[in-house]
């Protein structure tokens, strides 16, 4: 899809300003303000209790903001009831109706609009070609398998055309095989109909995997909103270089920065670094260096072309099939993590656990943000 994100004058589905939303004493939303497009693929994303939840119930009319405003498709949400709203929600349950076949709980949204019996087995008959279970359309939820219901409640999520369709951990009850194959399905299924999905998850890959733009949430506040490549590459705070995926993080004060590259003395190790700055920063202020591990290149000997290097003792290896993670101990006590393909055999001379090596990587690689 296009980015409509980048363009100045694209109007957002969505436009959440300045909500607040508080449960007694407690603050599950702190001024969270946020515009989502027309088409988008979005994901909250967060641990358990950041707000992503209450976010999302928000949006469906379950809950009313106590401070700032949401407005979808122009419309001030204030006071307007979910059954008033162009929205509808997929619940992590399902909450398919059991007594009912897979085209009755399709239907059962319809039958309670003006259409007519015809019109209403013509949109069940598309919502499960759309979801592929055409052949399941009188089986009852207790003849389905997991993921045959996930698809059974998206298709009666649908079967109205809403302009906006919330889900909440949609495939938490899932195993992981079938997690990850029902991703690609809600992606293609997303894009055929071209309804703006928003998505609530705890799970990095889920959201890297399907969202077209992830808000990383933290403690009621949105910490980043990005493309899942800018927030994985880009991250601009500890917070979320820490959340999304693993990372290695050193510590230092800033030398020198033109706002563009930076270089940083890399206190444990009492050597300069360089790398690419995320925020604003001044000589002489501590800061945070980001580097991925599948970015350190891990060496017998000494790689003298590298301005970024270290050298440490290989203390564990994860061998994972496809990849191996290198746990190496540094002189000051760390460890420091490196990751490779696993693309040729095991040679002799493979690496192995004790063995002195080196660590680089390119300054690239390096994000160099405030703590």
């Amino acid at each position: 899809m296009t980015s409509p994100w980048e363009d100045s004058n694209a109007t957002p589905l969505i436009r959440i300003d300045k909500v607040t939303k508080r449960f007694g004493g407690v603050t599950a939303l702190d001024g969270v303000t946020l515009d989502i497009y027309p088409g988008e693929f979005f994901a909250l994303l967060g641990p358990s209790g950041c707000g992503k939840t209450t976010l999302l119930r928000l949006l469906g009319g379950f809950e009313e903001a106590t401070g700032g405003h949401v407005h979808i498709d122009g419309r001030d949400m204030a006071g307007v009831p979910p059954n008033e709203r162009a929205v509808n929600m997929m619940f992590q349950s399902y909450a398919l109706f059991p007594h009912l076949t897979v085209a009755g709980n399709i239907a059962f949204g319809l039958k309670r609009s003006a259409l007519t019996k015809s019109a209403i087995a013509a949109r069940v008959d598309e919502m499960l070609r759309l979801v592929q279970l055409e052949d399941l359309a009188k089986r009852k939820p207790h003849q389905l398998s997991g993921g045959q219901r996930q698809r059974v409640a998206l298709a009666r999520a649908l079967a109205k055309a809403p302009k906006l369709l919330l889900l909440d951990e949609p495939l938490g009850a899932l195993d992981k095989k079938l997690r990850q194959q029902t991703q690609f399905e809600l992606m293609n299924i997303q894009a055929k109909t071209n309804t703006t999905f928003v998505i609530v998850t705890h799970d990095k890959d889920e959201a890297m995997t399907m969202a077209s733009r992830i808000a990383v949430m933290d403690n009621g506040r949105i910490l980043q909103v990005d493309t899942p490549e800018r927030i994985y590459q880009s991250p601009k705070s500890i917070a979320v270089a820490s959340f999304i995926g693993d990372t290695n993080i050193l510590e230092g004060i800033c030398n020198w920065s033109d706002g563009e590259s930076a270089t940083f003395d890399w206190t444990s190790q009492s050597r300069d670094m360089t790398g690419i700055p995320g925020n604003a920063l001044a000589v002489g202020e501590r800061c945070r260096c980001v580097v991925r591990p599948e970015q350190v290149v891990i060496t017998f000997d000494e790689p003298t072309d590298m301005p970024n290097r270290v050298q440490g003792i290989v203390e564990d290896i994860a061998y994972l099939g496809n990849v191996s993670t290198y746990h190496v101990r540094l002189n000051d006590g760390s460890v420091f993590t490196s990751q490779s393909m696993n693309r040729q055999p095991l040679s002799p001379d493979a690496l192995g656990v004790n063995r002195s090596v080196w660590l680089s990587w390119p300054e690239s690689a390096a994000r160099i943000l405030r703590p």
